[in-house]
């Protein structure tokens, strides 16, 4: 922290150095910029998570769902003065105005830079907003508050923004859809089911034994399921049974626009499991028999994984071990 050039140490050489005096000092350095020293008297920092809130009816409370932390915020007071000394700061800086001016320089270039945070260390950040006040007394003094607020997708790759892979989210969805559905007055025996289809279809993505046919089937099951959950909830009954009042059609009130969100962006995690599934293999292309032979023997030719091939055809050969001259499979390219 800043000291007046000039003011001793501390009370004796005997006495623990303070942990403020140990800080580095902060400063501020936007990407293709200069460094651009800040002498701080004070640093708050802001963060937290953010929590969405799901209220059920006739139960007190709130089921709460953590969608991950709040961007962090460092509010930090400064002051220029061509008296204040601080370790670490080279004695040709000329503080006020000359380095100040350069930070406000940086300020209004917009870019993201690294920010040596007293408290925290090296952080990559913005400035938010900022405060200047110059006053005349003492003269040539100038007080800066300013916020660093941190950014987390400055150097992040292409993957940080994919869909979430339908492993590792395709249940949790549909706990959060059953959630949702109850909370709004509506269950059936499709509802229920819904764990059970997307435990197996995760549980068929898993097996190396799966073939391409058991997921497209999983799928149309799944599938199938979504459809008739939807329209048992959205569409009247039709006559002779008497319409039923709008309560009967929770997922056409207001309510249960978030279950029919959820309804179809589960049907879309699924419609791309086989996608997933067969995404890190290689491209394939049509292989013809050129003679009497067997797939296994077209493997060990081809020098490519036997139970891969074995997969890949599952629909297309009913005999692995009889293939005949002129018959087509696919193999990888």
């Amino acid at each position: 922290m800043a000291t007046a050039r000039g003011a001793a140490e501390g009370p004796n050489e005997d006495s623990p150095e303070p942990v403020a005096e140990q800080y580095d000092i902060c400063t501020f350095t936007p990407d293709g910029g200069e460094t651009c020293y800040l002498l701080v008297e004070e640093v708050r920092e802001e963060g937290g998570s953010r929590l969405v809130e799901h209220e059920r009816p006739y139960r007190d409370g709130a089921k709460l769902d953590h969608t991950g932390q709040r961007a962090r915020r460092w509010r930090v007071k400064a002051c220029y003065n061509n008296n204040l000394t601080e370790q670490g700061l080279p004695d040709d800086v000329v503080l006020y105005p000359t380095e100040l001016n350069k930070l406000m320089r940086a300020i209004r270039s917009q870019e993201t830079g690294d920010a040596v945070i007293p408290t925290v260390g090296k952080r990559r950040c913005k400035v938010g907003t900022y405060s200047r006040v110059d006053g005349a007394d003492p003269v040539d003094t100038a007080m800066l508050e300013l916020l660093f607020v941190e950014d987390s997708e400055d150097n992040v790759d292409a993957s940080s923004f994919t869909d979430p892979s339908v492993r590792a989210s395709v249940i949790r969805l549909t706990q959060q859809t059953q959630f949702s559905a109850q909370s709004v007055g509506a269950w059936d025996e499709n509802l229920s089911n819904l764990s059970d289809f997307a435990e197996e279809l995760t549980a068929l993505m898993n097996s190396p034994f799966t073939t391409l046919e058991d997921i497209q089937s999983q799928q149309r099951r799944d599938k199938r399921a979504i459809e008739r959950i939807h329209k048992a909830h959205t569409e009247p009954r039709v006559p002779p049974e008497p319409v039923p009042p709008p309560s009967n059609m929770p997922f056409s009130d207001p309510a249960g626009a978030t279950v029919t969100r959820q309804l179809v962006e589960l049907e879309d995690m699924i419609g791309r499991a086989e996608e997933e599934r067969y995404s890190s293999r290689p491209r394939t292309r049509t292989y013809t028999v050129q003679e009497d032979t067997d797939l296994f023997s077209i493997a060990a030719d081809l020098k490519q994984d036997p139970m891969q091939l074995l997969e890949l055809n599952s629909a297309r050969v009913e005999d692995p071990l009889d293939l005949r001259q002129g018959d087509t499979i696919r193999v990888y390219a």
